[in-house]
């Protein structure tokens, strides 16, 4: 999916729960993961599995990821889209840790980021697939300051994003 918002291409793994159909009126509460390069497969096995015992409630699992799936990329993306505010020596601190041109780091994108996820990617996700209102957001480290920042900026959004 391309972002109308900053541009950027990111990669959605979707996981429908067991005895999902779209000939039904059934809908189902979304859950949006961060980092899905690495987390997807996990957090969708795990799910799958609780489901099966009937444990957990259904819900749609959508994984926000990247297409380019290299460490340096995920990692220098991540520290964009998900921090508040930008501080250039941490962008160095990160530039110099993957050894490459500061120019490719800027932290502080988690603004736009937010926009993106309510301006692009629920739309599609409420548009492809039998979704309520009910969203909420998990990420871990730096994802969890961005799940933060949701909580703290979306306060509109609360039951629909956080």
């Amino acid at each position: 999916m391309q972002s109308t918002v900053n541009n950027k291409t990111y990669q959605l793994y979707i996981s429908l729960p067991a005895g999902y159909n779209s000939a039904d009126t059934t809908r189902y509460p979304v859950l949006y993961i961060l980092d899905a390069n690495y987390s997807y497969l996990l957090i969708s096995s795990l799910h799958n599995l609780l489901d099966s015992g009937q444990e957990i409630e259904k819900i749609i699992i959508v994984a926000i990821g990247d297409k380019d799936q290299s460490n340096i990329t995920w990692n220098t993306r991540r520290m964009i889209d998900y921090t508040p505010s930008n501080d250039p020596n941490v962008d160095t601190e990160i530039a110099s840790g993957f050894n490459i041109p500061v120019s490719q780091v800027k932290t502080g994108g988690a603004k736009s980021f937010l926009t993106t996820i309510r301006t692009d990617i629920i739309p599609f996700i409420d548009m492809h697939y039998k979704t309520t209102n009910d969203r909420g957001i998990s990420g871990h480290s730096v994802g969890g300051l961005f799940a933060g920042y949701c909580l703290l900026n979306a306060p509109i959004y609360l039951k629909d994003m956080v």
